[in-house]
C-alpha cells in the first residue's frame, strides 16, 4: 500500500488595511447631554440589532449633543 505524507501550513493573518468605524451622531435638545448620551450607550450595547452583530468587528464612537 502505498503511504502518502500531507504537510499543511495555515495562512498568513491578512492585514487589515482599512478597518471600518462608526460614528453614530444622537441629537436631543429636550434632554441634558448627560441624560442622552447613557441612554445612546445603553441602546447600543443592549438593544440596537446592529450593534449585535457587528460587536467586536466595528469600532463605534457616539457623538452627543443634548440640550
Amino acid at each position: 500500500m502505498a503511504r502518502q505524507d500531507h504537510t499543511r501550513t495555515a495562512d498568513p493573518p491578512r492585514a487589515v488595511t482599512a478597518p471600518l468605524t462608526v460614528k453614530l451622531h444622537v441629537a436631543d435638545p429636550s434632554l441634558p447631554r448627560a441624560e442622552l448620551a447613557a441612554l445612546a450607550k445603553e441602546a447600543h450595547e443592549t438593544i440596537c440589532p446592529y450593534s449585535h452583530a457587528t460587536r467586536g468587528n466595528v469600532d463605534v464612537q457616539i457623538d452627543v449633543k443634548g440640550g
